[in-house]
């Protein structure tokens, strides 16, 4: 009895343990969409207006997220934020999603994003008595509490869907060490390349690029050890041109952030108040899960970027996608047709039955008609001879 228990507890750790080599892992990065809203509002107007567009108040950890939005402000950049997050960050600032959710409860003053989650080390928050709701003032990692109910813009950042990869032919990335590169086994395709790039974490890091060449189909994956790395390889000045012999080298840079602006008035209307309304949750924010399997057909150009949508826009589109026409389902389908069965016997039978069918209505008909044909075969036979007699004596 204790090798059979022992055998199940060892069948059920297996099943764990293959589940978890199955799970993707949770530091594969999904393409965050970060918009820029030049219409100033306060602390909970901002929240409101990001939650309202399913996404949130911008969640500012390190540098990995400042150089993205710098990027996205830059020159090289297709955002068109065109330097106004620079121009507002050197006046009033913008808000991002730091405040302090228990003011006034215990003592406790920490600051904390809405998932619950405490401010990064990586980040400083200086404030005064009365100052709640974080602001970015500078393009340094330096959050300064203000007053919930100042008004100021703002960045609202929310996922939809995979990174995308952005070809550079005859470029390469510049990279602190060789470490970084990964290379793998020739003859992968293109897309066997990409997808391994996708799902890939080398020393902790993700890849964040690739080299493909299909003369030798040669893939070499870029997993730098940078926290600014999302960014790094989209700046040119961190790509070099490629001086070897393949002449259809190609560098495909991983990229997993873009940028909009909004500049339409909000229309939400929120009390206003020198405190934070929020409700510190421990639910995961779309966007933090892992993204899934990805077919790099679907990745190698910029994907559109949907217009924001409220919830309530979101919940009607998904019911109308979700409804069924009555005429086109399998129920309606199958009371309008007959099962087909081709075993000889329903085959035979089916055969017999219909035979037997048709014989019987034609049968039946001819039965009916059979008085009439009798009757008039006995007229042209018994009166023919009468004819011919009277035409003879004529």
């Amino acid at each position: 009895m204790d090798i059979v228990n022992t055998g199940y507890v060892v069948y059920l750790l297996g099943i764990y343990f293959l589940l978890l080599a199955l799970k993707p892992s949770s530091a594969i990065s999904m393409r965050k969409i970060y918009t820029l809203h030049a219409d100033a509002g306060t602390w909970n107007e901002a929240k409101q207006v990001c939650e309202t567009n399913l996404g949130r108040l911008l969640k500012l950890k390190g540098i990995k997220e400042l150089e993205e939005l710098l990027f996205l402000d830059s020159t090289e950049s297709e955002s068109g934020w065109n330097g106004r997050l620079n121009g507002f960050l050197s006046t009033n600032g913008v808000w991002t999603g730091l405040h302090q959710p228990y003011v006034g409860v215990g003592g406790n003053a920490s600051w904390e994003y809405d998932d619950c989650e405490p401010q990064s080390a990586d980040l400083s928050v200086s404030s005064t008595n009365g100052s709640h709701c974080g602001a970015l003032l500078g393009t340094s990692l330096a959050v300064t509490g203000v007053a919930c109910s100042s008004r100021r813009p703002f960045v609202c950042e929310r996922y939809i869907g995979d990174c995308w990869f952005q070809p550079y032919p005859k470029q390469m990335g510049m990279i602190q060490s060789a470490q970084d590169v990964q290379v793998l086994d020739p003859g992968l395709t293109l897309s066997d390349c990409a997808v391994t790039c996708r799902n890939t974490l080398h020393h902790g890091s993700e890849c964040w690029g690739f080299y493909y060449t299909r003369e030798t189909d040669s893939c070499f994956l870029l997993c730098p050890n940078m926290t600014a790395v999302s960014s790094r390889f989209e700046r040119a000045a961190h790509r070099i041109p490629y001086g070897g012999p393949e002449e259809d080298w190609v560098f495909y840079v991983r990229r997993c952030f873009e940028g909009t602006v909004d500049n339409n008035p909000s229309s939400v209307t929120v009390d206003s108040t020198a405190l934070p309304v929020t409700k510190c949750t421990t639910e995961v924010f779309n966007g933090n899960d892992t993204a899934g399997e990805v077919c790099f057909c679907t990745t190698q150009q910029r994907p559109v970027i949907p217009p924001s949508i409220t919830s309530e826009e979101a919940a009607a589109r998904y019911a109308e996608e979700l409804s069924l026409d009555a005429r086109n389902t399998s129920a309606n389908f199958r009371s309008k047709n007959s099962a087909v069965d081709n075993r000889p016997m329903a085959v035979g039978m089916g055969a017999t039955l219909g035979a037997g069918l048709l014989a019987f209505v034609f049968g039946a008909v001819f039965l009916m008609d059979l008085p009439v044909l009798y009757r008039t075969l006995k007229e042209r036979l018994c009166c023919k001879p009468k004819v011919r007699a009277r035409e003879s004596r004529a």
